[in-house]
């Protein structure tokens, strides 16, 4: 009689779970070690925590003081890089006070005050050096859903109103290098790229 090899013969390798006379398992509750700084009312926190200031917001950990904090992350600096980061910022100095921002609406000061301002430089087609444009999105094709087809700005050609008097309050062909100061972007050589493309034509036939 041949002998079978199936593995579910075989004991299982590891220590089968203790269980009472009805069958269930009979498992041993520890206690964690960070049991007294859990916060055992974090789930009694609600929705509300969002609405509340920084220092009066409900979190999972106690609240520590800064000596405590820089006490614990120095503990687990020696394993985390994210702790040294974190500790590496708490040693630096303490930056000075924004001013408060005008409009009374504002949350708080910008996080980056320098991308408000005027700043940067660049190089232009004619190898002049010239300040950022901020404005290098604005164009005439904003306005492409309330013009006329024929009128209209495309990649393969610009708009009629970018050159037009009527339509140089808007812009489009300035920046602004100072509050209020404005000068012409256009250069003497043309785009790197041509248009991509064959020139549109309108409704008659001819040439938009």
């Amino acid at each position: 009689q041949q002998q079978s090899t199936s593995p579910l013969r075989a004991r299982p390798a590891f220590q089968q779970p203790l269980v009472d006379r009805y069958g269930f398992p009979l498992q041993q509750l520890r206690t964690p070690k960070h049991g007294k700084d859990w916060d055992e009312r974090h789930h009694l926190g609600g929705s509300e925590n969002e609405l509340k200031p920084r220092g009066k917001r409900q979190y999972f950990s106690a609240p520590q003081s800064l000596e405590e904090l820089k006490t614990s992350l120095a503990g687990d600096a020696t394993g985390r890089l994210a702790a040294r980061d974190i500790l590496r910022n708490l040693e630096r100095a303490e930056l000075p006070k924004t001013k408060r921002p005008p409009i009374t609406a504002d949350s708080g000061a910008p996080l980056v005050p320098g991308r408000h301002a005027f700043g940067g430089s660049m190089h232009d087609r004619d190898g002049k050096r010239r300040a950022w444009n901020d404005r290098w999105h604005v164009g005439t094709s904003l306005l492409n859903d309330n013009c006329h087809p024929d009128h209209r700005s495309y990649f393969t050609q610009r708009s009629l109103f970018e050159s037009s008097a009527s339509q140089e309050w808007r812009r489009f062909g300035h920046q602004e290098v100072a509050h209020g100061v404005w000068q012409p972007i256009a250069t003497r050589r043309p785009a790197r790229f041509p248009p991509l493309g064959a020139p549109l034509k309108g409704r008659s036939g001819t040439p938009v």
